[in-house]
């Protein structure tokens, strides 16, 4: 450092913005000031780090005070330098308990991400999306905006901005209700931070892993996951009636709990008052094999009887948490969206089960947006009723 001041004055001030800004992200508060304020020696403005160590120090209102001085001091000729103020900004606000002035920094922030479409932005803007989203209580947006925000973050080869979204993640899921998604991704997120030597970052993670507790005998597996579904069973019991309606379902759930069983799939429970189940196999291989005996055997006696429901199946496989018999996790959401995108006589698989399955027919997969999860997933269908 002592050789570059001799010669460029304005890179030894970011050289010291940087070092404070890997000394906040370590918890080291002492050395980040230092560093900072010898950012500010050299002519670089500290800001926004110095605005997110006193958030880290605990002095919100300081916070953002510094941060709408320094929006003011930017004003609207430097867009993007406005826009690496906002993040913070809606971190101090939420602090401050402004919400309102956290969702305008929040919605300008997207506006910027809209208008010049990087994946550093956009990936902050769903991170203050989400954080706003949970502060009022929006928990299923703010699900979907973290999710959003996750992925971002991986694209742009940013562990540590991913790992905190994974925490936001968790928060969200918490409040939502899903403590065993929260409990998976706080543990992935602890990981890489503790990796990365995040200190004060694994410490407010850790007070979230200490509240949600332990998973009892919950362990975490990898599965592949079916679900099966009635196409239009409400209309088909109006127009049958209950009695014979009745005897559908019976030839329904023994036809299909005997190819389980021929396939080595677990029932883990029925749907939907018995119009579908779920359930589990080792291997991607037999869960598709069984998707497509169901599908033709229902065919068959379409062909010999005339009637036979119309089925749909989704197929996908992913980690999940084991308890007992039931599954539990991001992955069995996932599995439950893909069969939604199945229409009567589907199987919708997702691209990286039919490729753990082996030699499947199937269409090219067709990258398509889950249904309140926000990431895109590539999908197939398969081709079942040839050969």
């Amino acid at each position: 450092m002592g050789e570059l001041e001799r010669w460029d004055l304005s890179h030894v001030g970011q050289a010291w913005y940087e070092l404070g800004a890997i000394a906040l992200r370590r918890g080291d508060l002492v050395a980040a000031a230092d560093a900072f304020d010898q950012s500010a020696s050299f002519g670089k403005d500290p800001e926004p780090g110095l605005a997110a160590l006193r958030l880290a120090q605990g002095k919100e209102a300081l916070a953002a005070a510094l941060l709408r001085a320094a929006a003011a001091s930017v004003g609207q000729v430097d867009p993007l330098a406005r826009g690496e103020l906002l993040p913070v900004i809606v971190e101090a606000e939420l602090a401050c308990g402004d919400g309102s002035a956290a969702l305008t920094a929040s919605e300008e922030l997207a506006g910027l991400a809209a208008t010049y479409q990087t994946v550093v932005l956009e990936a902050q803007a769903a991170m203050a999306r989400a954080r706003v989203a949970l502060a009022v209580g929006d928990y299923e947006q703010a699900v979907v905006a973290a999710h959003a925000a996750i992925s971002l973050w991986r694209d742009a080869g940013a562990p540590y901005e991913a790992a905190q979204a994974q925490h936001l993640l968790a928060d969200a899921a918490n409040q939502a209700g899903d403590r065993a998604v929260a409990i998976v991704e706080l543990e992935a997120a602890l990981a890489v931070l503790t990796g990365l030597g995040a200190e004060g970052d694994v410490e407010r993670a850790q007070r979230l892993r200490d509240r949600l507790g332990n998973l009892g005998a919950q362990r975490r597996v990898c599965r592949t996951f079916m679900f099966t579904d009635i196409v239009d069973s409400t209309r088909l019991v109006a127009t049958m009636g209950d009695e014979p309606w009745s005897t559908v379902l019976r030839w329904h759930d023994e036809t299909i709990r005997g190819l389980l069983a021929e396939h080595h799939g677990t029932e883990v429970k029925q749907r939907g008052g018995g119009d579908g189940f779920f359930a589990a196999f080792p291997r991607a291989a037999d869960a598709i094999a069984c998707a497509v005996a169901v599908q033709r055997r229902f065919a068959g006696r379409r062909e010999a009887h005339q009637f036979a429901p119309d089925i749909r199946i989704g197929v996908h496989q992913a980690d999940a948490l084991l308890s007992g018999n039931d599954f539990a996790g991001l992955g069995v959401h996932e599995a439950a969206r893909i069969a939604e995108l199945a229409e009567a006589g589907d199987i919708v698989a997702s691209a990286t089960t039919v490729a753990a399955a082996g030699p499947v027919t199937a269409t090219s997969p067709t990258d398509t947006i889950l249904r309140g999860l926000a990431q895109t997933v590539p999908v197939q269908r398969i081709k079942w009723n040839i050969g």
